[in-house]
């Protein structure tokens, strides 16, 4: 039987504050966990490291932790398309220009809440957003990432390995001697590009 204690350890691990998000770009998915749902992708540009450029759409789903009783509302910035749920429910969407009146203030219990946030990006796959709250209390300001949790999913676990294996791929320097037959497309990894150390008269030239 586990312990009190080792039951919270197990469920602080599998919930950190953080989103998990899904990048969808011509069929193709993309599965990662970001501190909180943010974008700035400029044209000519892929959406993550393992997607096409182009128009993408990205949903972020976890939950927005309430510590009290709090009177909410909510804005955006930025540009494209985005629709904002909590609890299941609508709270703002936008299309064009994001920037404008902020969402009818909700009055949101203690305790965790449902969140999801629906982004497509621009026709020419550039994308910028952001998402804000405010209360009488409080002026507008970005959400923290402490107000978000979510667990691991089958998904985030497979792109977390993914980003791994391309970090190691990169600090070895594994493109010297592995590459592609059709390259690495039109916006690789810098590292790709880099020159090991050249060793040939090494003895002569250093002591």
């Amino acid at each position: 039987m586990l312990r009190p204690f080792l039951v919270l350890l197990m469920l602080a691990a599998a919930a950190r504050a953080e989103l998990i998000a899904t990048f969808t770009r011509e069929g193709a998915t993309d599965t990662r966990r970001d501190r909180f749902p943010a974008l700035s992708i400029a044209k000519g540009e892929p959406a993550t490291p393992f997607l096409t450029p182009g128009k993408f759409e990205v949903v972020w789903k976890g939950k927005l932790k309430l510590d009290k009783r709090q009177r909410l509302a909510f804005s955006f910035e930025g540009e494209g398309s985005v629709e904002l749920k909590i609890g299941g429910n609508e709270m703002l969407k936008r299309e064009g220009t994001l920037a404008g009146d902020p969402s009818e203030t909700k009055r949101l219990n203690p305790g965790e809440h449902d969140f999801e946030l629906i982004y497509k990006s621009k026709e020419d796959g550039s994308a910028m957003m952001r998402v804000y709250w405010q209360e009488a209390g409080f002026v507008r300001q970005t959400i923290p990432p402490t107000a978000f949790a979510a667990e691991e999913t089958e998904e985030s676990k497979a792109g977390d390995m993914l980003r791994s294996g391309r970090l190691h791929f990169a600090q070895q320097n594994c493109a010297k001697c592995h590459v592609p037959s059709e390259g690495f497309g039109a916006t690789p990894m810098p590292e790709t590009s880099e020159i090991g150390p050249i060793l040939i008269g090494i003895g002569e030239r250093v002591t």
